[in-house]
């Protein structure tokens, strides 16, 4: 098997992930997006901030929020936090359903940037079900629980 290089970036609704390594091992960076500047650019908490105030408009220069790779044949290392870390607050559903969105993003998108012919798994696509017309009344619930 051959492998390309990658150099690839994903803006999803909570996240962004930049994607290095190459087609054998894909690597991937993960960053929370907290916010909008006045000019919309996307918000980041600065990595090492003692508060969530404390925000850059460059993902690279902000928290990293998951890292790790994922191979040709499905296995996969991930990271949570920075490299002595490991711990992740989620706060309320809204945010585990982002987590697992992007979870089943990384899967799905290794699976497209992968040379995965001789995979043993076949990288079938992860189907997040969410019907975002219950969002309000859910958020609602959150804030009440």
């Amino acid at each position: 098997m051959t492998a390309a290089k990658l150099d690839e970036r994903d803006t999803l609704d909570d996240f962004v992930v930049a994607w290095t390594g190459d087609t054998l091992c894909a690597e991937f960076t993960a960053w929370e997006i907290v916010g909008h500047g006045e000019d919309g650019s996307l918000m980041f908490i600065r990595e090492g901030a003692d508060d969530s105030g404390d925000t850059v408009d460059r993902a690279e220069d902000g928290e990293i929020y998951m890292r790790g790779s994922i191979k040709w044949d499905a296995c996969s290392h991930v990271f949570i936090g920075d490299p002595s870390g490991g711990y992740l607050h989620l706060c309320g559903r809204s945010k585990w359903l982002a987590h697992i969105k992007l979870l089943a993003h990384l899967w799905n998108r290794a699976g497209q940037l992968l040379n995965t012919e001789n995979a043993l798994d076949e990288f079938l696509p992860i189907q997040v079900d969410h019907d975002p017309e219950n969002d309000a009344e859910l958020a609602a619930l959150d804030r009440e629980g």
